[in-house]
């Protein structure tokens, strides 16, 4: 169907070059047009008040209202229903329809130009709520208030009517916003009309499409003061100059490194300023501030410690160069010695613990740069906590000063790597430690609440001690496996330790 606003009524046909002129406010048939062309898809054209029509992929065929062809044609195919829009683009009137043309299926409407090609918009019907099933039928455009709509009849079975939204008609007038600093043009100052911001293109320039009233708006740019001010659209264009009050600003160069090489994208930020700005190629980056003291500088980069401080411009450019440090993470060495301890091997309160390796480029056990290890918990596990970069690094722990007392004599040495995180090492002393000897000892359940089952690939005598040292439980192997039963013990943790002709190993395990 088609609507004619001059005359109020509805044209629509089934099919034929019958076109019925309908009073649908009274439920009248006004009229029968014999129609140019068999209609089955019919048009309004608000600017020629003439009628387009066509039947399914017959050529759309322009008419007069009272059904003479006007001779111009449109060639489409496969559609049902259609509707004249000259309100989205004035000017450039279109055509929507339901089609299926191109394999678009018929619960889609597709806006056609006046020479048959397609706008690209479409409207998909089904995601309206309610669409069930079906093929769109009827359509109509016309005004209500001040938009324009399709009156769109989307479902056949049951009819499902529905509008959508075109295009305001409410006429529009330009609004021209001119900023300078008092003589010369500012681009990119932010120019806000009533909460409707624009920005300004390098004449100092923005333009608004306006209608008539009253409107309230800011400027602003930079460290410029906000200029703010009124005016009124009545029926014409407005031209709005603006000339804002800007302070003498001053060239920041900030130039950031790790003391060797530039930084290439870290963050400068002067939150006071509200500038972020990200160093270049050279590690280097630039903004424009005005004379003031205290200005607080945060620089972050990845990999890298924030670096912070303050600066001051007075009445000159002000050059920054700033080192970061790499980013450092906690470390943090346990080594269990409650085997050395239980065989003598290491006297609690005479010998020492250290540790030394490629973190502190292998400095001599008790020499500067080692580290030593204390029983803070006297728990017979013995730690110390340093800061490393990211990296790879091997260590070795040493009992007293001196080389002597390795763990082992020589090779291999222990390693670990800090990606991005801290790390903590729990190492048992000794080459005989469980990771270390190739015994393929599992303990389980671990934790436990009693009892636990103990295997290896060789028969093993085992022994549960306490973290002061002390055996509370003993047994041998049989056939590789040993069960024990630590329900009446503490909660805690234990060592489990074995022991056979080829060497000693530890673990550990937690009672709950």
């Amino acid at each position: 169907m088609a609507y004619n606003p001059n005359t109020g009524y509805f044209y629509g046909a089934a099919a034929s070059t019958s076109l019925f002129e309908m009073d649908l406010a009274n439920k009248t048939l006004v009229s029968t047009i014999t129609a140019a062309t068999a209609c089955r898809a019919i048009a309004y054209d608000d600017d020629d008040n003439t009628f387009w029509g066509n039947n399914w992929d017959s050529p759309l065929t322009e008419f007069n209202p009272d059904g003479s062809a006007t001779g111009r044609t449109m060639t489409v195919t496969s559609i049902y229903g259609a509707a004249y829009d000259y309100w989205s683009n004035p000017g450039t009137p279109t055509m929507w329809a339901f089609t299926s043309d191109g394999g678009t299926p018929v619960n889609t409407l597709v806006e056609y130009n006046m020479d048959g090609s397609l706008t690209g918009r479409t409207i998909d019907i089904t995601t309206v709520p309610g669409y069930d099933a079906g093929i769109g039928c009827g359509l109509a455009s016309y005004e209500d208030g001040n938009g324009a709509y399709l009156l769109a009849n989307i479902q056949q079975d049951p009819n499902l009517i529905v509008k959508f939204y075109l295009a305001s008609t409410v006429e529009t007038y330009t609004v021209t916003f001119t900023v300078d600093d008092g003589t010369n043009p500012i681009e990119g100052a932010t120019v806000n009309v009533d909460g409707d911001e624009m920005t300004t293109n390098a004449s100092g320039v923005a333009v608004y499409m306006l209608a008539d009233g009253n409107y309230n708006y800011t400027v602003n740019f930079g460290y410029c003061d906000t200029y703010s001010g009124t005016f009124t659209v009545a029926g014409g264009a407005v031209s709005v100059d603006v000339s804002m009050t800007c302070p003498q600003t001053y060239s920041v160069t900030v130039t950031v490194t790790d003391g060797t090489d530039p930084i290439i994208g870290a963050n400068v930020v002067v939150t006071s300023l509200s500038v972020s700005e990200y160093t270049n190629i050279n590690g280097i980056a630039t903004f424009e501030a005005p004379v003031g003291t205290g200005y607080q500088l945060d620089i972050t980069a990845a990999g890298y410690e924030t670096y912070s401080t303050t600066f001051d411009i007075v009445d000159a450019d002000v050059n920054i160069n700033v080192v970061m440090d790499l980013m450092t993470y906690s470390v943090t060495f346990n080594v269990d010695m409650s085997q050395p301890i239980t065989n003598g091997e290491f006297v609690v309160g005479t010998d020492i613990v250290y540790v030394t390796g490629s973190f502190a480029a292998w400095a001599t056990p008790g020499d500067a740069g080692s580290l030593e290890l204390t029983d803070a918990d006297v728990n017979q596990i013995y730690s110390v906590t340093t800061t490393l970069d990211n990296g790879s690094y091997e260590y070795k722990y040493f009992k007293n000063a001196g080389w002597g007392g390795g763990e082992w004599p020589g090779d291999p040495n222990r390693t670990f790597d800090v990606v991005d995180a801290d790390v903590v090492l729990d190492d048992v002393w000794g080459p005989n430690a469980i990771n270390e000897l190739n015994a393929n000892v599992t303990v389980s359940p671990n934790p436990t609440s009693g009892m636990i089952k103990i295997s290896a690939d060789q028969n093993f005598s085992v022994e549960v001690l306490d973290m002061t040292g002390r055996i509370i439980k003993s047994v041998n192997m049989n056939n590789n496996v040993a069960n024990i039963d630590l329900s009446s013990e503490q909660s805690g943790m234990y060592i489990i330790r074995l022991t056979n002709e080829q060497g000693t190993a530890t673990t550990k395990i937690i009672k709950n």
